[in-house]
């Protein structure tokens, strides 16, 4: 009861002290008037002057130039030496070898293999032609560079005369005795009996 008695004791000053509006326009209205009416407002005209910026000017591109340096051919010097001529045979040693070779074996070829029982017997046949007869040597006449052979295997016998001199030929050897049939040729052996036998001259032989 004394809190509420309170307020409203409170309440009634407060009422009581505040003034009236009809007791307040006046002087608001008073107030307003003194103020001083602003129409018109300073121009600003002292703008500060605007100064452009510099123009950028662009930086430009360095691109290296390549200089490709062509390199100069420098002709070597002319010899004006005379060369020496060399002599080169026509043919190397292995050629006129070959060629030899092939000579001997066409010249050999043109003597006849003869059947030896044939040429034994008959040997008349063969007289002016080109023969050929395998020996082995079983006398050697040094003197005349003539042999005796027999035919190989056999012991019938044949002579024989060389057209050059000979020194490596000895008793048993065995050759292949090229040359001209020329009939018999007759002689007395060292016994002093009279032996004919079949010949053949102008020979050569290989072994």
């Amino acid at each position: 009861m004394k809190r509420l008695f309170f307020v409203i004791v409170v309440i009634s000053i407060l009422t009581a002290c505040t003034p009236k509006p009809e007791q307040i326009s006046p002087y608001v209205d008073q107030t307003l008037t003194a103020l001083p009416t602003r129409t018109n407002y300073p121009t600003n005209t002292s703008f500060p002057t605007y100064t452009p910026l510099p123009t950028y000017t662009k930086v430009p591109t360095y691109t290296p130039i390549i200089k490709i340096v062509t390199p100069t051919n420098t002709l070597a010097p002319t010899s004006t030496k005379t060369p020496t001529p060399t002599n080169t045979p026509e043919y190397s040693s292995y050629q006129l070898t070959a060629t030899a070779n092939k000579a001997t074996n066409d010249y050999k070829a043109l003597f006849e293999q003869v059947p030896w029982k044939d040429f034994i017997t008959y040997p008349e046949k063969y007289e002016g032609k080109k023969i050929r007869v395998n020996c082995r040597v079983f006398n050697i006449v040094k003197s005349s560079n003539h042999i005796q052979c027999y035919v190989s295997g056999t012991y019938e016998a044949f002579y024989v005369k060389f057209t050059n001199s000979f020194d490596d030929i000895y008793e048993n050897n065995i050759l292949t005795i090229y040359g001209t049939g020329d009939g018999l040729e007759c002689f007395t052996n060292t016994m002093g009996n009279q032996v004919c036998q079949p010949l053949i001259k102008d020979a050569f032989f290989t072994r």
